[in-house]
């Protein structure tokens, strides 16, 4: 069975996350949580990424599966001495079935980080039910919204 694994991220890692942005525009965005109209924009959107992982407000891994690529995790809302933070997953389409073993390890990681708390706010399915598998549940309170626009939300 293929083994998962956490790492920082290097440049070289760039190409990855730009071939993955065109593999999968919809998911990328997903995870960002905006629009990413471009390749150039979704640049934009990982350097302010990694800006804030210089500042300590947010943390980035790539997860490879036997030494291969397949995805990133990355943190964000990281609360003071690392009690709770939220949690955004990405993996390469083609590579999705690994992606109970990937947040395996990343759960690891986040314990031995000293995380306590963990939160996922997602629109996709799929993250729904693999945050359900890992053991994920909604808050006792609810967060109820409403679009005063008349827009319709996706």
């Amino acid at each position: 069975m293929p083994e998962c694994t956490l790492r920082a991220f290097v440049p070289a890692d760039g190409e990855w996350l730009r071939e993955w942005y065109r593999v999968d525009q919809p998911g990328m965005q997903l995870v960002m949580g905006t629009p990413i109209p471009t390749e150039a924009e979704c640049v934009t959107a990982f350097n302010a990424i990694f800006e804030a992982v210089g500042t300590g407000r947010s943390q980035f891994w790539m997860v490879d599966c036997d030494d291969e690529p397949l995805g990133f995790f990355v943190l964000t809302d990281i609360q003071p001495e690392h009690r709770a933070a939220s949690v955004h997953i990405f993996i390469d389409p083609a590579q999705r079935r690994h992606s109970l073993r990937a947040a395996q390890a990343a759960e690891m990681a986040f314990t031995l980080a000293g995380f306590r708390r963990l939160g996922v706010i997602t629109r996709s399915r799929a993250a729904h039910a693999l945050a359900k598998r890992m053991g994920f549940r909604p808050p006792v309170a609810a967060v109820l919204t409403k679009n005063l626009t008349g827009d319709v939300e996706a």
